[in-house]
């Protein structure tokens, strides 16, 4: 890909995320749940490309899942 190109497309994604940031914390977590790995794959009907893009279209793109992680003792969230 063409630099400029990757550039524009890094700070796109950025910008996604920071919305998606904001409307999660104005929402609250009280209307989330676990997506189970299942419906990540459809039940074996996909290939690994084809989750990552669907893992991309439903966290960056649509802002309908979010990514979570599991803080080890001692570590802050920033």
């Amino acid at each position: 890909m063409n630099r400029g190109i990757d550039d524009a497309v890094s700070a796109e994604i950025q910008i996604l995320k920071e919305n998606r940031r904001r409307q999660r914390m104005n929402e609250g977590y009280d209307n989330w749940t676990e997506v189970e790995s299942e419906e990540f794959w459809e039940d074996g009907e996909l290939k690994p490309i084809d989750v990552a893009l669907k893992l991309f279209d439903n966290i960056i793109s649509e802002g309908k899942w979010i990514v979570l992680r599991k803080l080890r003792k001692g570590e802050s969230d920033g």
